[in-house]
């Protein structure tokens, strides 16, 4: 079984780098049997940039590299967007939480707001359903959930019990908020699996 990984930036669904011409040889040539295209969704690169559906650049830029790339392989596994936008005091977010914990105050605070409707039809969000709709061996992945608490409308930052951050201070995930994602991750991926098994 072969396994490719790349960064998100090289498939093309974001401006043009030099890196994307060289990655796409490479998968045609290697085809591997799964690609996990594992990438974050972010306002600089104007993945959540409002555009008319008929005159969408980003989107035929979605659906190409996606397209291009999902011909190289058997299943192709695609990352969906996160409820978290990190900008601004959220890339921070490390600092801010031991300086609450040194201070004993209230970590809660440090929870961010939630908002489903938004984050359901979010430009990336429906971008992402229409390649996923084109692409007959793409599957999604999405690993949001076990950030969500619905009943409050926040997304949870850190282990409530542990004191423990899910975050650092670049938006990425700690160990302890990559542990949140295995669960998931494997569970869209199994499922995949299993859709080949029935068919």
């Amino acid at each position: 079984m072969d396994l490719f990984s790349l960064a998100g930036h090289c498939i093309g669904m974001h401006q043009q780098d030099p890196e994307t011409e060289f990655v796409m040889s490479y998968l045609e040539g290697l085809q591997p049997d799964y690609i996990f295209v594992l990438l974050r969704y972010v306002l600089e690169l104007q993945d959540y940039r409002y555009v008319k559906r008929r005159d969408d650049e980003i989107l035929e830029r979605y659906r190409a590299g996606i397209g291009r790339m999902s011909k190289t392989t058997k299943k192709l596994f695609l990352e969906l967007d996160s409820p978290y936008k990190c900008d601004g005091y959220k890339m921070d977010y490390l600092n801010r939480f031991i300086d609450v914990l040194e201070k004993n105050g209230n970590v809660s605070t440090l929870n961010f707001k939630y908002d489903e409707p938004a984050f359901l039809t979010s430009n990336p969000r429906k971008r992402l359903r229409n390649v996923l709709n084109r692409c007959k061996n793409c599957y999604p992945i999405d690993l949001s959930e076990p950030f969500i608490d619905r009943q409050n409308q926040i997304l949870k930052t850190y282990d409530k019990i542990r004191k423990l951050a899910y975050f650092d201070n670049t938006c990425h995930l700690t160990d302890v908020g990559l542990g949140r994602i295995e669960k998931p991750f494997q569970q869209a991926v199994e499922k995949a699996l299993n859709h080949t098994l029935k068919h």
